[in-house]
């Protein structure tokens, strides 16, 4: 049975994924330019930064930077601001409660007069998103009304950026609060305006998120009222100018996604014959996206999934392909009459499509190994073993540096496969030996949403926890925000035990983390401390890791480490860190 820590951790990746698309956006603050660690040597240098001994040993540190001091509108304020920024992610990320109130307070900072149009004023207002980001981040329903008031001032104020941040803050607290902001900013709104983006940078388009995701009805009379000028299956010249067809599409594609139930059967008709010449056509992949919930949609998205000669449509096959394995992970655990036609059908369709060149025929201008993956998962998740053996290899592929594999470990946890689990586990801890080289498309975050997955799937599991030394900087802070929050027993044997061919900075950032677990791993990292045959960069970070701790390893042990050259710089960054500690 899980616990209710774990369940709190499954809730806040579902937010999290549905917030921005992939948790590996949803954890990072863009108030803040930098990533939360940076290369040890940098910052382990005799102080008690929390970037060289962690956020436990540096508690009081961070505690006093969200103290702030004045800013003023003719000075540097760099010593106040940053340290401030730095504090409010590290206590988001390392779920850092004591934050709580100095960040209420940075949330609701007052504007001096004399700091309007300087640079000051943009500071405040940077403070102002960073708090709201990380109270976010601390589950702290207090702070939704001032956040709403933050929301409304930063619309006006050139900081679009800002209006951004506080506004996925907010939906990540309250998606029911935001979606009523949403509607209001809707309700002011002229569809001629989202053209244009907020002062200082950003869509307005951002509203439409937490309203999605609230799945807030009362938000359609708004949304009919911005999109009525056109029919979207009306035939002839839109009426839609193509400057403003984005905007109506996701407008549209928002309604379609709340369930319009007369748009959604319009829509639907439209897809199963010709609508050419209409707005679906120039709103496809936008519409298409929101079916795959109901059996009725079996035919149009058959219809969608590729073509056998040039004239395939690659963007409209991998919505299609995603909105197929969606509906087949819908309809699994149904045993009405329409699933199980619709199941039958999408069997008979896939199969008559794995003739088809763009998942056949490796020569073919066509052909994606990516369409491969996703139309044997769809296949695997309706019964077939031939496909479920065809995903398996792909996602156990020791080579693959490609995101392949991360894409059918993904889609597997996503339909209940046989072992997926397992699998997927397997995928991760092959994931720390090397950086994906795709990134864009469906592969751009691929693995920070795999790590999302099988968090979901399996929270009590410590084998997702070597994302910890993953080689990509973004999911090492992914995995260090839900460590933080909910860490399995085990954590310290699967992390270490993974870190074998993990990459030095990986190692680093990861084992550093790990002290903050528990009882810091102490008992582990003393035993590689004494192992002479643990690779120099595993042993090394132990040394450091003990002395965060404030454990000395025994002098005959550090004398026998001075005789490796590579351990050299780790034993002096270790010096270092016990000399801070005793100089507090």
């Amino acid at each position: 049975m899980r616990s209710p820590k774990a369940v709190s951790i499954i809730a806040a990746v579902a937010v999290s994924t549905l917030l921005l698309g992939t948790a590996a956006n949803a954890h990072w603050s863009a108030s803040s330019g930098r990533s939360l660690l940076v290369e040890r040597y940098l910052v382990c240098d005799g102080d008690l930064d929390v970037r060289c001994v962690g956020p436990k040993v540096a508690r009081t540190e961070l505690r006093t930077a969200l103290e702030l001091g004045p800013i003023l509108a003719d000075r540097n304020n760099d010593h106040v601001v940053d340290p401030a920024h730095e504090a409010a992610v590290f206590a988001a990320y390392f779920d850092l409660q004591e934050a709580v109130e100095p960040l209420r307070v940075m949330l609701v900072l007052p504007m001096p007069a004399d700091a309007l149009g300087t640079h000051a004023e943009f500071e405040i207002h940077g403070l102002q998103a960073e708090a709201a980001y990380a109270l976010a981040a601390l589950g702290d329903h207090a702070s939704v009304a001032p956040m709403v008031e933050l929301v409304r001032r930063l619309e006006t104020d050139g900081h679009g950026t800002l209006w951004e941040d506080t506004l996925a803050a907010l939906t990540r607290l309250s998606p029911p609060a935001a979606s009523a902001y949403a509607r209001e900013f809707l309700g002011r709104m002229e569809l001629a305006d989202t053209r244009m983006s907020m002062p200082g940078g950003s869509s307005q388009l951002h509203v439409l998120t937490p309203i999605v995701l609230a799945q807030d009805r009362e938000a359609l009379a708004v949304l009919r009222k911005l999109t009525e000028v056109e029919d979207a299956t009306t035939g002839g010249a839109p009426r839609v100018p193509l400057a403003d067809s984005h905007t109506w599409c996701r407008l549209m594609g928002t309604r379609l996604r709340l369930g319009d139930a007369r748009l959604v059967d319009k829509v639907r008709t439209a897809f199963a014959g010709s609508y050419s010449g209409t707005m679906v056509a120039t709103c496809d992949n936008e519409f298409l996206g929101a079916y795959g919930n109901d059996p009725k949609d079996v035919g149009i998205l058959l219809r969608h999934l590729g073509r056998d000669d040039l004239g395939f449509d690659a963007g409209m096959s991998l919505t299609a392909y995603g909105r197929v394995i969606a509906l087949v992970a819908h309809l699994r655990d149904r045993q009405d009459p329409a699933a199980k036609r619709a199941r039958r059908q999408l069997r008979e369709g896939l199969r008559a499509r794995s003739e088809y060149p763009h998942v056949r025929d490796e020569t073919h201008v066509n052909f994606g190994r990516h369409f491969v993956v996703l139309h044997h998962a769809a296949l695997a998740g309706l019964g077939d073993q031939g496909s479920l053996d065809v995903l398996r290899q792909r996602m156990l592929d020791a080579a693959d540096t490609s995101g392949i594999g991360d894409l059918a470990a993904l889609r597997a946890l996503q339909l209940g496969l046989p072992g997926a689990i397992d699998d997927a586990s397997a995928r991760l801890a092959l994931d720390v030996a090397f950086v994906n080289d795709e990134r864009s498309g469906i592969f751009e975050d691929l693995r920070g949403r795999l790590l999302d997955a099988l968090v979901a799937a399996a929270p009590d599991d410590p084998r997702w926890t070597v994302a910890l030394v993953d080689a990509e900087a973004d999911v090492r802070e992914q995995a260090i925000a839900i460590v933080a929050r909910h860490a399995p027993q085990g954590t310290c044997d699967a992390v270490i035990g993974g870190a074998a061919q993990a990459t030095t900075r990986g190692i680093d950032d990861g084992f550093l983390v790990l002290t903050t677990v528990g009882a810091g791993c102490r008992e582990q990292f003393d035993r590689l401390a004494h192992d002479a045959r643990s690779p120099a960069k595993i042993r090394g970070m132990a040394f450091e890791a003990l002395a965060v701790l404030g454990s000395n390893v025994a002098r005959g042990v550090r004398e026998t480490a001075m005789k490796q050259p590579e351990l050299e710089i780790h034993l002096d960054r270790a010096a270092a860190i016990r000399a801070a500690l005793a100089s507090r």
